[in-house]
C-alpha cells in the first residue's frame, strides 16, 4: 500500500526533525485514515519542493489537536520537470473549473490559469473561488504523490493576461481551436526542447477577437481532431498529448 501524501509550509525541512500537520491534514490523519503512531507517511515540502518519508510520531490530545511526524528518509529521484508549464482555461460553469485544475495536476502542469473570456458564462471574482480551486490542487497532488501543487490564477481581462505572458515568453504556445485554420495536433511542428503553454477556449470556443490576440501573443492555432470537444475535455487530452511527445523525445 502506498503511504499517505502531505505538504508541510516550512521554508526548510531536515531528516530527524518533527513537525506537525496543519489542522485540516492532522484530522484527515486520525479521523479518515486512521493513522497509528509508527505508520509511515510522505511528506512534500510546499515551497521547498523537497520530498521525505516520514513516520507518524505523535497523535492528537485533548491539549494538541495535532498530528506530529518525524522525517526519516529524502526521496531523491522524483524530481518535475513538466512537460506543460502553463494551462490557460477559459473560465467555465459549473464544476468543469474543479475538473480542469485536477486532471492538470495529476498531468504534471504546474500552473493553471483561468481566464474570463468574451463568451465565459460564469465568473470567478472572488478569493474564495481561487482558494477553493486551489484546495482541489492540493488534493490532487497529494491523491497522485506529486511533489509540489500547481498554482492557480485568474485573469478579468486580456491586459492583465498579457502582461502575465511576458513573464514567461520561452514556451512553445498552441491554442486549441475549432477554426478551419488549426493545424491538426499531428501536423504541428514541436520545439519539445521548450516547455509548453496550452489555451483551452470556453464552449463555443474563443471569439474571433481573441483569436486574433493570442495569434498576437504567439500561440498556434491546432485542432485535436474532428469531433467537438467539451473544454475540460480538450485540456486533458491536448496536456496528454504533449506529456506523450515529451516522452517519446526523451527516450
Amino acid at each position: 500500500m502506498t503511504a499517505n501524501q502531505f505538504f508541510l509550509e516550512e521554508a526548510s525541512l531536515s531528516v530527524g526533525e518533527e513537525y506537525s500537520l496543519s489542522e485540516g491534514d492532522s484530522h484527515h490523519a486520525n479521523a479518515v485514515l486512521r493513522l497509528r503512531v509508527g505508520d509511515t507517511v510522505r511528506i512534500a515540502g510546499r515551497h521547498s519542493g523537497s520530498l521525505f518519508f516520514a513516520t507518524v510520531s505523535r497523535l492528537p490530545t485533548r491539549h494538541d489537536g495535532r498530528v506530529s511526524v518525524t522525517l526519516t528518509e529524502e526521496i531523491v529521484g522524483e524530481g518535475h520537470s513538466p512537460a506543460v508549464q502553463e494551462l490557460i482555461f477559459a473560465i467555465c460553469k459549473g464544476k468543469k473549473n474543479e475538473l480542469a485544475v485536477e486532471k492538470a495536476t495529476e498531468l504534471g502542469v504546474e500552473r493553471v490559469v483561468f481566464w474570463q473570456t468574451e463568451r465565459s458564462i460564469a465568473k470567478l471574482d472572488n478569493g474564495t473561488k481561487r482558494e477553493r480551486l486551489q484546495k482541489t490542487a492540493e488534493t490532487a497532488a497529494k491523491q497522485c504523490k506529486r511533489p509540489s501543487i500547481p498554482e492557480i490564477l485568474v485573469f478579468s481581462d486580456r491586459e492583465r493576461l498579457a502582461e502575465h505572458l511576458k513573464i514567461h515568453e520561452r514556451t512553445e504556445r498552441i491554442s486549441c481551436s475549432l477554426s478551419k485554420n488549426a493545424v491538426p495536433v499531428s501536423s504541428h511542428q514541436w520545439d519539445l526542447t521548450k516547455r509548453v503553454t496550452i489555451a483551452i477556449g470556453p464552449e463555443g470556443d474563443f471569439s474571433p477577437k481573441e483569436e486574433d490576440w493570442l495569434a498576437e501573443n504567439d500561440f498556434q492555432l491546432v485542432s485535436l481532431g474532428g469531433n467537438i470537444l467539451r473544454s475540460e475535455t480538450a485540456a486533458i487530452a491536448s496536456i496528454a498529448v504533449v506529456n506523450a511527445l515529451r516522452g517519446m523525445h526523451s527516450s
